[in-house]
Order: C-alpha cells, then structure tokens, then sequence
C-alpha cells in the first residue's frame, strides 16, 4: 500500500526527532492535519488538492522538527554572533600581521633581498587566517549547541565617545 502525502510528511518530520518526542509529535501531527484537511475539504476542495495545501502550509518538514526539536537551525545565532564577529575580526587583523612580521623577521637574518623577504612573509601571514577563522567558528558552534553565553552584560559605559553623530 502507497503511503499518502500527510504519511509521508509525518514521517520525514518525525525521523530525527528521537523516540520520546516522536510518538507525540506524530499524534500532534496527524490530529491537526485531519482538522485542516476536513476543514478544506467542507470548503468545497477536493481531498487531493486539500491535503497538498495544508501540507504546503506546513512548510519543510525538517523545519517543522527543528522546531519542535527545539535545535537551531544555525551554525552561529544571535546570542553569539556578535562575540564571534568581533573576536574573529580583532584576530583576524592581527594574527595574520605579527605571522608576517615574525616570519619577515626570520626571512631577515639570511640576508635575502627584501623581495624574499616580503615573498616568504605574505603565504605565511595568509595562511593564519583560515585556521583561526576555522577554530573560532567551530568553538561558537560547540558553544552555540551547548547553550553557554559569552556575551557580557552590556551598559552605557562601552560607548565610546567617537559613536557621537555630529
């Protein structure tokens, strides 16, 4: 027997939900479905189309388990987001500056020409940043799934008088 679209919705939404919240959900699920479903089709929709839109309505069932798996659907949100950028971007423009410096240097003490020394030092300063925006982005996402806050308790005092808009 050929499983109907509302069946195969369920299912695709239940999945990766796990077994404890599975059963409700589906109950949940096959309850509200037959509501909206009987509520079209007095309507004058035929069944077909009826049971199609309510499940368009419904939306991507990943989604809709998401949601009541209650999982982000995101690597880094807003809780940390803000954390992340700027952490990201200080090290960004950083890290990558003192590599170069540290391996010019290095480059230095061999009396290369200072077209060696510039060669060797830029692949050395670009090739900090890919690793660091990778472990910094993998950190916020642990964080992220966890539920830890890394955000400090804001106030007035971390305005800097250059915000003021003359």
């Amino acid at each position: 027997m050929t499983a109907t679209l509302t069946q195969r919705y369920i299912t695709a939404t239940t999945k990766n939900l796990g077994a404890a919240a599975e059963g409700d959900v589906r109950a949940e699920l096959e309850a509200s479905n037959a509501d909206a479903l009987d509520a079209r089709i007095e309507q004058g929709v035929q069944r077909a189309d009826a049971e199609r839109a309510v499940l368009t309505e419904l939306g991507d069932p990943a989604l809709l388990a998401a949601g009541y798996g209650d999982r982000p659907l995101h690597l880094i949100g807003p809780r940390h987001y803000l954390t992340w950028a700027r952490l990201l971007r200080i090290l960004l423009t950083t890290l990558p500056l003192i590599t170069f410096i540290g391996a010019a240097l290095v480059e230095s003490f061999s009396n290369d020409s200072i077209g060696e020394i510039i060669a060797t030092g830029i692949p050395a300063g670009l090739s900090v940043g890919v690793p660091v925006a990778f472990w910094v982005t993998l950190v916020f996402a642990v964080l992220e799934r966890i539920g830890i806050t890394t955000a400090a308790h804001w106030n007035v005092d971390h305005l800097r008088s250059s915000e003021v808009v003359t």
